[in-house]
């Protein structure tokens, strides 16, 4: 949630921004019908957490699709990454679907235009429906200040699954835009 929150502050108050680097952000759901569908089943999804607890969330959640990826983890990492998940507050997850859900954001693709701001926008190679709207994200904005980063052998989470590939393609970004001066 956080890209998608995020490319909301860019849109609205572009010009405070110098760069911006953003993994696995959306633009939102543009059609109304799967919008107001989208809140609905969030709002289902979060009755059910505070219902069911963190544990059922827990195990929904890394069954996923768009998870699969990281069950090649080791062991270790992977481990660490359940505990983490297991530490959030049933509560805390069940209120930020409720209200930073897609399906209650507008959908900002022709608003893309107003980003003056450097950006980068990264995906894992294996998350294709994030590797896709990232170019639609670029085509949408600027093209001089916009680039499309793919991180290879990583789905949802280049941070965890591949976070060295990540990390030299943040520095180069940062390198060639100067984002930091």
């Amino acid at each position: 949630m956080g890209g998608r929150v995020a490319l909301h502050a860019l849109v609205s108050a572009s010009a405070r921004f110098r760069g911006a680097i953003l993994i696995g952000a959306s633009p939102g759901i543009e059609n109304e019908t799967e919008r107001v569908a989208r809140l609905d089943a969030d709002r289902q999804l979060a009755a059910q957490i505070r219902d069911c607890g963190i544990e059922w969330f827990v195990d929904c959640w890394e069954s996923l699709p768009i998870f699969a990826s990281q069950r090649r983890l080791p062991v270790k990492i992977a481990t660490a990454l359940h505990a983490q998940r297991l530490a959030n507050e049933p509560e805390g997850l069940a209120y930020a679907l409720e209200n930073w859900s897609p399906g209650a954001q507008e959908w900002l693709l022709p608003r893309l235009d107003r980003i003056q701001a450097s950006v980068c926008l990264m995906a894992g190679a294996l998350d294709r429906e994030y590797v896709e709207s990232n170019r639609s994200m670029r085509s949408a904005m600027n093209q001089t200040t916009a680039e499309c980063i793919e991180i290879p052998d990583a789905g949802h989470a280049p941070q965890i699954e591949q976070p060295l590939a990540l990390a030299e393609a943040i520095i180069r970004f940062k390198q060639k835009t100067r984002i930091d001066e």
